[in-house]
């Protein structure tokens, strides 16, 4: 007689543990928390941008053939100055928050404060531990450099395909047995329930 029991939820095997795989929800709820971190730290550098800016004016500007007229070598000089701010902004907080905090020792490796909150941490095929540097490509280099590209490059078409290519990476664990997601497939990673 068949067994009419309910299978459990997905589970994976690394280094000899099985670990319960996370569901998609909390990996939403993750990404948006850690969202709301980044742009909070990454708010100075948006405020001194805002504050570079703030005493062009822009009246006098046109857009004339493409090119923007009207700007003085001054304000060409700070719009320049805002932008390498933002730059240096997003590249700190990128290089910093999401690596440095899944590169954590002990209970917390493999956890950005958004994946703390929820109860869920990447954890990496191997079984080793969560080091800065796999944490860095998956974190940085692949959800918001590669991601990035994928998604704001090129024409309405490429912008329209990327953006499609974007949102099926990030739903790709709702049909995967093992709730993995784009990223997780380039880096080797799972991400797994506490």
């Amino acid at each position: 007689m068949a067994s009419l029991a309910t299978p459990g939820p997905p589970t994976v095997v690394v280094a000899g543990q099985t670990r319960l795989l996370a569901a998609w929800w909390p990996r939403v709820g993750a990404f948006l928390i850690d969202y709301l971190i980044t742009i909070a730290f990454a708010l100075p550098f948006i405020i001194a941008a805002i504050v570079i800016v703030a005493g062009i004016d822009f009246s006098a500007v046109k857009l004339v053939d493409g090119e923007l007229k009207g700007l003085s070598t001054d304000d060409q000089v700070s719009i320049g100055a805002a932008v390498l701010v933002l730059i240096a902004g997003n590249l700190l907080v990128g290089l910093t928050y999401q690596p440095l905090t899944m590169a954590r020792q002990g209970e917390q490796n493999g956890r950005t404060w958004g994946m703390q909150a929820l109860g869920i941490r990447v954890i990496r095929e191997t079984g080793q531990p969560m080091t800065y540097g796999p944490a860095l490509v998956r974190q940085f280099l692949v959800m918001g450099v590669l991601y990035g590209v994928v998604s704001g490059v090129g024409n309405a078409v490429t912008v329209i395909g990327g953006t499609v290519a974007i949102a099926l990476a990030y739903l790709w664990p709702l049909w995967d047995k093992q709730n993995r997601a784009a990223q997780d497939f380039i880096c080797s990673t799972h991400v797994v329930r506490d």
